[in-house]
């Protein structure tokens, strides 16, 4: 999949930038963030999405679109993210979690590294939608859910 990404890390954030911002702002709205807060964004590309947050970010990204990340990213997987126990008040995951190997270990991996919250988008149209969305709701139990145009969203608070 990485490879998909590297081919369109130029053109990403005018292919998908106003709808994860979109995303995006719908958690921050639904969050209580300030500057002191910090946030690793998961599988987020560029990091686009999630520069409306009011706090330090990194963002954890396998594919060369880290490259064009403005702030600080790292080269990373969401099945081993290679940060300590509650490392982050917030862990975003936008329309990423359909393309992992192994979304139920990414799951416990982003609720290991959250002190706060975690939040995550999945695509309504993803091919295991239905199997996906019994799982999030499984791992991240009393999360609220938000519904987008074509995304649902899973706020949970740790």
């Amino acid at each position: 999949m990485s490879s998909y990404y590297d081919s369109i890390a130029k053109g990403y954030d005018e292919l998908h930038g106003e709808e994860q911002r979109r995303k995006a702002q719908i958690i921050l709205e639904n969050l209580d963030v300030d500057k002191t807060d910090s946030l690793l964004d998961v599988g987020g590309g560029t990091g686009f999405a999630t520069e409306i947050f009011p706090c330090k970010r990194i963002v954890l990204e396998p594919s060369k679109l880290r490259e064009k990340v403005k702030g600080d990213s790292v080269e990373g997987i969401a099945e081993n993210i290679p940060f300590g126990d509650c490392s982050f008040s917030i862990v975003v995951c936008l329309t990423a979690i359909h393309h992992f190997e192994n979304p139920k270990k990414s799951l416990e991996e982003m609720k290991r590294v959250s002190k706060k919250y975690v939040a995550v988008s999945l695509l309504i149209k993803a091919k295991e939608f239905e199997k996906l969305d019994k799982l999030i709701r499984k791992e991240l139990v009393g999360c609220k859910i938000f519904e987008d145009k074509h995304d649902r969203i899973y706020i949970f608070t740790t």
